[in-house]
């Protein structure tokens, strides 16, 4: 169970180096799909089906959210612990995809809490829809470089048209960020799936 209402305590360092406390709000949908859109991912193709990823902040993006969802006089931290914070508060764990039939249920460890998940399976149409640029900003850079900008708000919306749903939010309406980590699951898994009948079938050659 997860309840987006809670507000939230974090033990942070002050610019000057010293221990606090700060209170602070689950930030909206708006502020999550704004700190993606400014946080960039670089990947670098290695070569045999292998690649390393480099995320890099925002920080000046990561302060001026932490300053919006402050609480009760919290004080002003550097944009660097913002980040640690949003951080934190936007980590996950896929602990377990099922897909019976037509439906896809995901079981995920989020910030102070375990949620499921249930969608219908997407069709094929609206994977290929989601990955030919509506789920990603991709630009190509030198030396074998791409820079990513996942856009949280697509794979939300793909989650709503599979009428995605949970019980898990304390009667509130699911974050954003954890329905787009929620439908990137099952695309995974299907994706994962179709290479591992591929690589079935070029067993029999």
């Amino acid at each position: 169970m997860f309840d987006p209402s809670k507000d939230l305590e974090f033990d942070v360092r002050t610019p000057e180096g010293n221990p606090a406390k700060v209170l602070i709000r689950w930030p909206s949908d708006e502020e999550w799909i704004e700190r993606r859109r400014m946080k960039r991912m670089i990947v670098q193709q290695l070569g045999r089906g292998q690649h390393q990823m480099e995320t890099i902040h925002d920080t000046k993006t990561d302060h001026r959210i932490y300053e919006s969802i402050k609480l009760n006089g919290a004080p002003s931290i550097s944009g660097g612990e913002a980040s640690r914070i949003l951080d934190a508060l936007e980590q996950f764990d896929i602990r377990d995809v099922q897909m019976p039939a037509n439906q896809a249920t995901v079981v995920m460890k989020v910030y102070h809490g375990l949620v499921r998940h249930t969608l219908q399976i997407p069709s094929a149409d609206d994977i290929i829809k989601y990955k030919d640029g509506v789920g990603s900003r991709i630009k190509n850079l030198p030396f074998n470089k791409q820079e990513m900008r996942p856009r949280i708000e697509h794979g939300a919306e793909f989650w709503d048209k599979c009428k995605g749903s949970s019980e898990d939010y304390a009667g509130h309406p699911v974050p954003a960020i954890h329905k787009f980590a929620a439908w990137e699951a099952v695309v995974k898994q299907l994706d994962e799936e179709i290479n591992s009948r591929a690589d079935e079938d070029s067993d029999d050659f």
